[in-house]
């Protein structure tokens, strides 16, 4: 009797020891895939964090494209405003020296009337004088442009542009008889457009827009470099200049001028 009681307690405690270690490995499982989820979830929620910073790029990227294209566009309708004021000016070219070989033939007939020689000459000089001189603008010399840009000062509106500054200041110095160029700057993807001048003792200078204070839109003009033989020539940075927004390239590829 002894022994089937001994017997009947080793068997119960097989079935504990037993239960107890099953229940210990369910809940180990348990953890383990507690875990799991938990870390599954944890990399679902950076996943969406990267995905919500890539569209944060994409759409600044979409932003300086569409500043990119607004400043192409503002750049070819310069070139056409200053295409149309060649072609004028090729017009009002042809029209004084029309009227000045008319004048010529005018005064050349007057005198062969009065007998005179020297009429060819006399009409020739006096056509010339009145019809394309006087219509041509000049050249500056340098001192003298020295002079308009000390007076040169400008109010850049939120509108407006480096070509429609450009455009009002060429136009004004024509107005006042003075040859000044429309100088465009392509760089990649972007353009500027700044003012030039061929002076009988310095050659070809180039100026540009700078404001009087940082963040402010009162402008004068700086002369600067424009290097068309260095490779690689970075114009903002030649020439001391803030670059119109962070990582614009600046290099330039191509100069051109209209007179």
């Amino acid at each position: 009797m002894k022994r089937k009681v001994i017997v009947s307690i080793c068997v119960l405690l097989g079935v504990v020891f037993s239960f107890g270690a099953g229940w210990g490995i369910r809940n180990q499982e348990v953890v383990k895939q507690t875990i799991i989820a938990g870390e599954a979830q944890a990399r679902a929620e950076d996943e969406e964090a990267l995905k919500g910073k890539a569209l944060e790029q994409i759409k600044a990227l979409e932003k300086i494209k569409e500043n990119l294209m607004t400043k192409v566009e503002t750049t070819e309708s310069a070139k056409e405003a200053a295409l149309k004021q060649v072609e004028a000016l090729k017009i009002a070219n042809e029209e004084a020296i029309r009227a000045g070989e008319l004048a010529k033939q005018e005064a050349v007939a007057q005198a062969k009337k009065e007998g005179l020689v020297e009429g060819e000459e006399i009409g020739y000089k006096k056509g010339y004088d009145e019809g394309y001189q006087k219509d041509r603008p000049r050249d500056p010399v340098y001192s003298e442009v020295e002079k308009i840009i000390r007076n040169s000062t400008f109010s850049l509106f939120p509108w407006a542009s480096c070509a429609s500054l450009t455009a009002d200041f060429v136009n004004e110095m024509r107005e006042k008889g003075i040859r000044t160029g429309t100088v465009f700057i392509d760089f990649y993807g972007a353009g500027h457009a700044i003012v030039a001048f061929d002076t009988p003792d310095k050659g070809l200078i180039y100026f540009d827009w700078v404001s009087v204070t940082k963040g402010e839109n009162v402008f004068i003009m700086r002369e600067v470099k424009v290097d068309l033989e260095k490779r690689d020539f970075r114009y903002f940075k030649e020439n001391n200049l803030s670059l119109p927004y962070p990582g614009f390239n600046d290099i330039v590829y191509g100069v051109s001028i209209i007179w």
